[in-house]
């Protein structure tokens, strides 16, 4: 490998076009460790360089900002920092690492320029003075010092001003022999004149940036060179070393996805493909043959492209280079006062040209920043994350037992385990599938087959329509497979290729041998957390498989998607559609809930597969989709990706050896999970039917296996027998199938299992045994209600704690912390509701809330009250998480889930059997109130967390007495001695309502009328009749408009969001008081539809947070006012209005009233006026709440918006000062966000609503010419 190392003095990186600066130049010259001194970062200030490219920074600051030095590492050098050493004042910084197992040192120094000998001295005893404690050696840094003034300063100093440079270079020479350094550059040009930096005062050159080798590492160095000064006054040093024992990164070629983001380009692009299918048609080749040799054909055409335009941007670039470089060499020969403003501006114009291209990145990150600062997104969760982990494997331990930290080995080990897991027909001691065995195995099971009609259905040829929607689900920059054609590539050029890929995949179902590098994928790993990262076997392989077959296999899952839920029980809940962990989940938790309080003997089995996707044996998965009814195109276009795929492993920038596969679904294939969930059917129906394994029984239901994927838990009795039969099975299903169980790692839950038992069992099965729970799709199952609390939601409760206090004083912003709330722990809490339905106390929400609260206002007094943040932003809230409503809300989910009778979840079933009476359902007893409930103590705990939160909500206090309609009269025969409704069941009187007209109950004659009941049936008339009046339940339930909702949704599919609208609805204050102190500033009226609209329209016309957050926070008066904080501190505070009017400074006066605003409001509505063209009120409804706008047109209502929030933020900035904003101000910052608005809307191809929003602005005299959307 060739390891180069450059050192450059930046005089300062404070600003971002400075780092920016650095950054490119390192990139573009491929420097591997780069030294920089005179930072000028301080102590605890925040990591300034940020780069994906050099990822891993280490610093050297002073406590104030000067001096400074920092060693920035290249993402691809495999390297291990070992130590660390930073001198305090920012002078010098040592590394020792190891790149391969080799040690190496350096010492990046920034020496004073005074008494630089003796600094130098202090920062080399860092280094250990004995040979045999040395690693290799690498010292580099601004010195200060030139080694040799006759050869390294021009012009050489005479006389008595040469005496100083001498003793400083003795001094430096006595230091560097003493370690046995020696001078790269001057080794490697030992005549040559060459110079660092340049004084254009004393119009002198000397080379004082240096870089000292040892004697090892001299031997490696291919180069040394002095570059060219441009963006900074030193000129960067280097070396290159050719390190025979580091190996050289793999190249790997990928499609740049910014030569699609141009008209111009695809065009061309597209040209070539028509050129290429009409000089090769299709009818003359294969088409995996044609595709293939067109992915050749439009890769080379599109590296020429690349280069091209390249080579076109760096030609100017390339020529000032040139020619500075030639003034150089004459400055060093003639140093005049000509030569050297020649260079200056030489140098000046390679600055501004840097500057353009730098201009233009950082006015993407400025646009990048306006639109996604502080919103759920990347940016948010980039700022809340932790420092970077690292995403470099360091070291492997080899099979043999080895420590591995060369990367070419490492990616190597990886492929020799990968190519033995994903090639088990070679494995000596593993059992093989035959044929005869599968067909043995699966001859005993009666599993579903696909319909006549749905294998018609299955079997058509894949369409083009087929292909744009699979294409259209792609996701844009993400990492290609081994091609190196991205999603991008295809979204952009499908028109065009679509009938190539159309061709290629109906072919691939009768193609016998398809080309081989179209089942080509890169394997890269992910680290399992928690696990020893030295070990293979501890990371998830991940298949980045070519655009082209994940499309194809994008098509096929599309197809068999829906037909999952008729092949496969619903014990399995992964990657099935409406199914969901919760099912299983709720299930088991019934299971061990009801085993517990019955003192029932169970066992909780939760099987460890090891590496299940990556073991499945092909034969395997042809014999049961067979088994299921696939047959010809469907079924050989499915196992067409079984043919001949390979693989090589990627880690660290390296690639191994590639490896052919035999066996496994790959991890990263869309179709991979549903083949998995058919092929886990048959293991499952085996053991559903196997009647030695006994499972656990609630009511009429049994339940013995719960599947999530390859996530298997078992619930057993009888333990003994039923373990042995189990162990059978499954090795009966490894025969077949490769599936393997780690009995090791295997979790076992023991319930109620006598301890003689238990301990037989203990010393048979070495499982994981637990005492009290078992973890199961990320959360805790345990036996009691007590554990599950404890073990899932108290946990989480001290996470957010901790999350909350490590985000507390992170750089967001208000909105930015409701976002983090929303984006990183809803999701989180919202999983633990649904997985775990049980009662949670009241005490949990108030915590929660509290902490949150906390974290919202930074520990402070609220500003803005919580039912108005969790208000959704159509109702005027800012949809903060109300989490006692997102709990409410998925036990409402839960209730509804008892009206599914097409394919009801298995826990319905158990809590169904479990009633104590048959005829009076779930979705019958819901309607009766608690208090009248029958055998309500029979019920799970489950079933009684659900109906608690449906009581609170339906059966209040606040309703009138009565029954609700809905109320089943099957209930009153549980209350009423001897009643009988036979015929009234015959007649469809079935429910309280039936017995009610307009609200009025009936007399028998109605009834009889209406329903044709026989006379007989009066005594049960009589009888319900005296039952109502003895208990005052004459009357109907008059139902809040929220629960008239709720109960219309919870009898039909409705989702958890769904719920959650209505319940925050509930109990709903009719005005918030802001509104209200609004109206009465302003002497007026506010409707609160008007309020919501208006504040719907402030979101939707406003992209950037800064700006919406202003005008948010100025309609909830968020602001402290001079009248306010005189009322809050009276001692201290004044009650003046700041801008010196002697006013009272209330709300309104600040904001409208104040004297000095008499220019700046009419001035702001003239602009509009004049501007767009329409009517529009002069008043503070306006100005300040967006009010009075319903007769503009939408677009020209936005742009108002958008000004209106520009004016409100410049008073905000001004808050507390005399100032008030001026015209110019406004017109440049609202060109500032229009810049960023016309970008934001290119990248995202949305010019069209840009431009019928801002095209009034764009041409008007105030617009900024320099936008790119004036041109237009």
């Amino acid at each position: 490998m060739h390891l180069h190392i450059a050192s450059v003095n930046v005089k300062g990186l404070n600003s971002p076009q400075k780092r920016k600066n650095v950054l490119n130049w390192a990139r573009n010259a491929k420097v591997d460790i780069l030294c920089l001194q005179e930072t000028h970062f301080k102590v605890n200030s925040f990591t300034k360089i940020n780069s994906p490219f050099y990822p891993e920074v280490f610093y050297a600051n002073a406590p104030v900002k000067k001096n400074g030095v920092a060693i920035l590492i290249k993402k691809s050098l495999p390297i291990t920092i070992k130590e660390i050493q930073q001198d305090p004042h920012g002078r010098f910084l040592l590394l020792n690492f190891e790149i391969c197992s080799l040690k190496y040192t350096i010492l990046n120094i920034y020496a004073p320029n005074t008494h630089q000998v003796k600094f130098i001295t202090k920062a080399l005893k860092n280094l250990p003075e004995s040979p045999l404690d040395r690693k290799q050696l690498i010292v580099v840094g601004d010195f200060n010092v030139a080694p040799d003034p006759y050869l390294d300063k021009l012009p050489i100093p005479k006389g008595q001003a040469l005496r100083t440079p001498m003793n400083l270079a003795k001094g430096l020479k006595l230091q560097i022999k003493k370690y046995g350094l020696y001078d790269a550059w001057r080794a490697d040009h030992p005549n040559g004149k060459d110079f660092t930096y340049f004084s254009h005062v004393h119009l002198s050159h000397s080379r004082i940036d240096l870089i000292f080798l040892d004697p090892f590492l001299l031997q490696s160095m291919e180069k040394a060179y002095i570059g060219i000064a441009t963006w900074t006054d030193h000129a960067p040093v280097g070396i290159h070393l050719n390190l025979s024992t580091i190996p050289n990164p793999s190249a790997l070629w990928k499609l740049n996805n910014s030569i699609l983001s141009t008209p111009e380009n695809i065009d061309q692009l597209v040209k070539l493909t028509e050129d290429f299918k009409s000089f090769n048609p299709q009818n003359d080749y294969s088409p995996d043959l044609l595709w293939c040799s067109y992915k050749a054909f439009i890769r080379g055409h599109i590296i020429a492209l690349t280069s091209k335009l390249k080579k076109n941007k760096q030609q100017t670039l390339a020529e000032l280079h040139e020619q500075l470089t030639n003034e150089l060499a004459n400055l060093k020969k003639n140093p005049t006062k000509a030569i050297s403003q020649k260079v200056a501006m030489l140098k000046q114009k390679i600055i501004d040209l840097n500057a353009e291209k730098i201009a233009y990145q950082l006015l993407m990150l400025k646009q990048k920043y306006y639109s996604e600062d502080n919103k759920m997104g990347k940016l948010l969760s980039n700022k809340l994350k932790e420092a970077r982990a690292k995403s470099r494997i360091e070291s492997i331990k080899s099979a043999d037992g080895k420590m591995l930290t060369n990367p070419n080995q490492i990616a190597q080990e990886f492929a020799n385990y990968y190519a033995t897991l994903y090639n088990l027909r070679n494995a000596p001691n593993t059992p093989q599938p035959t044929q005869t065995n599968i067909k043995n195995f699966l001859a005993s099971l009666t599993l579903p087959t696909l319909s006549q009609q749905q294998i018609e259905n299955l079997n058509q040829p894949i369409s083009p329509e087929e292909i744009l929607q699979a294409t259209k689900i792609l996701k844009n920059n993400k990492a290609p497979g081994p091609d190196g054609f991205t999603n991008n590539f295809y979204k952009k050029l499908l028109p065009a290729i679509s009938p190539l890929l159309s061709q290629l995949f109906n072919n691939l179902s009768s193609n016998p041998s398809p080309r081989s590098e179209l089942f080509q994928a890169t394997i890269t790993t992910i680290p399992k957390p928690g696990k020893d990262p030295n070990s293979v076997t501890n990371y998830r392989p991940i298949s980045l498989l070519n655009s082209d077959i994940k499309i194809y296999a994008k098509i096929l899952a599309t197809r068999l998607n829906p037909l999952l839920k008729t092949l496969i029980v619903n014990d399995q809940v992964g990657f099935v559609p409406t199914r969901q962990a919760p099912d299983n989940t709720r299930k088991l938790i019934n299971v061990a809930l009801h085993a517990n309080s019955h003192k029932t003997s169970c066992l909780i089995l939760s099987l460890d597969a090891e590496k299940a996707f990556d073991r499945v044996a092909w034969p395997f998965i042809k014999a049961v989709l067979i088994k299921f009814g696939f047959s010809d195109f469907f079924l050989n276009s499915i196992l067409a990706l079984y043919i001949n795929p390979s693989a090589k492993v990627y880690t660290n920038g390296f690639s191994s050896a590639p490896f052919l596969l035999t066996n496994g679904t790959r991890q990263g294939c869309p179709l991979s999970p549903l083949i998995f969930a058919l092929i886990m059917e048959p293991l499952a129906e085996t053991i559903r039917n196997s009647e030695k394994i006994q499972g656990y029984t609630i009511g009429s239901h049994t339940c013995k296996i719960s599947l999530f994927a390859d996530d298997v838990i078992i619930t057993l009795t009888d333990p003994v027998n039923s373990l042995s039969a189990l162990f059978h099975t499954l090795q009966q299903f490894s025969v077949v199938s490769y599936y393997k169980t780690n009995t090791s790692k295997t979790e076992a839950l023991p319930i109620w299992i006598p301890n003689h038992i238990l301990q037989d069992l203990k010393a048979s099965y070495k499982f994981e045994w637990q005492r009290s729970s078992i973890k199961y799709l990320g959360i805790y199952l345990s036996f009691s209600v007590r554990n599950l609390f404890k073990d899932n939601f108290t946990p989480m409760l001290t996470t957010f704690t901790k999350t909350t206090q490590d985000w507390m004083y992170k750089n967001i912003s208000w909105f930015g912390r409701l976002a983090a709330i929303k984006c990183n722990l809803l999701p989180k809490i919202l999983y633990l509701f649904r997985t775990i339905p049980i009662c949670i106390p009241a005490k949990f929400f108030s915590s929660l809330q509290g902490l949150l609260s906390k974290f919202i206002w930074q520990k402070k007094r609220p500003r803005t009250a919580f039912t108005t943040m969790t208000k959704l932003k159509n109702k005027g809230g800012l949809a903060l998480p109300n989490f006692r409503k997102y709990y409410q809300a998925c036990h409402l989910n839960f209730l509804q889930r008892f009206y599914d009778l097409n394919n009801p979840p298995q826990w319905t079933l158990q809590e169904k059997s479990i009633l104590p009476f048959s005829e009076l359902p779930i979705t019958s007893t819901i309607w009766i109130p608690p208090r009248l409930r029958p055998g309500k103590e029979l019920f799970l705990p489950t079933t009684t967390a659900t109906l608690k939160i449906w009581d609170s909500l339906m059966h209040t206090a606040n309703l009138k007495d009565g029954l609700y309609p809905l109320f089943p009269l099957s209930g009153l025969q549980k209350l009423i001695d001897n009643l009988t409704l036979t015929l009234w069941t015959e007649a469809n009187i079935l429910t309280f309502a039936d017995l009610f007209h307009n609200s009025i109950f009936q007399p028998f004659n109605y009834l009889r009328k209406k329903f044709k009941v026989p006379n007989t049936t009066f005594l049960t008339y009589l009888q319900i009749r005296s039952y109502l009046k003895m208990h005052s339940l004459q009357s109907l339930k008059e139902a809040s408009l929220e629960q008239k909702r709720l109960t219309t949704q919870i009898q039909l599919p409705s989702k958890i969001s769904h719920y959650y609208r209505t319940l925050l609805d509930i109990n709903l204050p009719e005005q918030d008081s802001f509104i209200t102190k609004w109206a009465t500033d302003m002497n007026t009226t506010i409707d609160p539809i008007d309020w919501n609209i208006a504040l719907s329209v402030l979101f939707s016309s406003i992209r950037s947070v800064r700006f919406l957050e202003t005008s948010v926070k100025l309609m909830y008066r968020w602001y402290f006012t001079p009248a306010k904080l005189y009322r809050i501190y009276p001692a201290t505070a004044s009650n003046k209005c700041w801008r010196n009017c002697n006013q009272v400074g209330t709300f309104m006066h600040i904001w409208w009233d104040c004297h000095k605003l008499k220019e700046f409001w009419p001035m702001v509505f003239s602009l509009l006026t004049e501007i767009l063209e329409v009517t529009i009120t002069f008043s503070p409804r306006t100005a300040l709440l967006n009010l009075d706008m319903d007769h503009i047109p939408w677009n020209k209502k936005c742009l108002i918006t958008h000004i209106l929030a520009v004016s409100r933020l410049l008073l905000a900035r001004n808050w507390k000062s005399t100032s008030i904003p001026a015209l110019e101000e406004i017109s440049a910052l609202i060109n500032n966000t229009n810049i960023m608005e016309y970008y934001n809307a290119r990248n995202n191809h949305l010019l069209h609503k840009y431009h019928a929003k801002w095209n009034p602005w764009n041409s008007t005299k105030y617009s900024d010419k320099r936008n790119p959307a004036c041109f237009y």
